[in-house]
């Protein structure tokens, strides 16, 4: 990850957590609209909760971005869990659109690569 795809992250990140919560909504009606079928999976989680994990996972890997790979066993072992839950989620170009947009698919290519050199999640 170059420099300033380090820092358009934390820039994002950074008025992300001004509307944490809101955004962490906005989430998952769009996970649930692009996947009906999630929805079950939360039957009966307190969504506030789930929001609140997902905002603080999030930090987690901005905070880390300048050595990311000290998370990977931590990625990993959240992906092992996600995966007991019976379902892996489909890669979806819909979730967003802001304007750097390109900066940011170029950044999740660098993260996908950098998975895959690790042995993938």
């Amino acid at each position: 990850m170059s420099p300033e795809q380090k820092f358009v992250v934390k820039v994002t990140w950074q008025r992300v957590v001004l509307i944490a919560d809101t955004a962490a909504e906005l989430f998952y009606d769009r996970l649930f609209e692009l996947d009906p079928q999630l929805r079950s999976l939360f039957v009966g989680v307190d969504l506030a909760s789930q929001r609140k994990k997902l905002v603080q996972a999030l930090t987690t890997v901005v905070e880390a971005i300048e050595h990311i790979e000290d998370l990977v066993p931590v990625i990993q072992q959240l992906g092992q869990r996600h995966r007991s839950y019976g379902r892996l989620v489909k890669r979806s170009g819909a979730m967003a659109r802001p304007p750097w947009r390109g900066c940011l698919a170029s950044t999740n290519k660098s993260l996908a690569q950098m998975n895959k050199s690790q042995g993938g999640i």
